[in-house]
């Protein structure tokens, strides 16, 4: 399965990443309940691409929500260098935080390939 895979990678890269199972809150989109349920990243920074991506833990994710205001239809649960990582019509997206308008860029077209990213 791409979570447990996800999580003895992410492990791997840093033994400090920490996970959990969870009950996963209703405003939490489908596309990430089996992850938070599985595997709630209560302490998690890894590198993708070069990159520190934090995972928010399911604890954070309401207050996450109000810190970006991405609207409804997006759904942050990472962030890179202070801009949100989200979930937006089934794909994984970015955009810089604190410019006004969204402008949604494109990092995966699925979470399961998203975590695939990990270095």
């Amino acid at each position: 399965m791409i979570i447990q895979d996800f999580v003895k990678r992410a492990i791997d890269q840093d033994k400090r990443n920490y996970f959990e199972e969870t009950v996963v809150e209703k405003f939490v989109p489908n596309e990430l309940k089996e992850f938070y349920e599985r595997a709630n990243p209560v302490d998690v920074e890894i590198a993708m691409d070069g990159n520190a991506v934090r995972f928010i833990p399911m604890s954070e994710l309401e207050d996450f929500q109000a810190e970006y205001s991405l609207g409804e239809s997006r759904f942050a649960f990472a962030s890179c260098n202070g801009d949100p990582i989200y979930v937006y019509d089934e794909k994984i997206y970015t955009c810089c935080h604190g410019i006004g308008k969204v402008k949604d860029e494109l990092i995966a077209n699925s979470l399961s390939s998203f975590m695939d990213m990990i270095d």
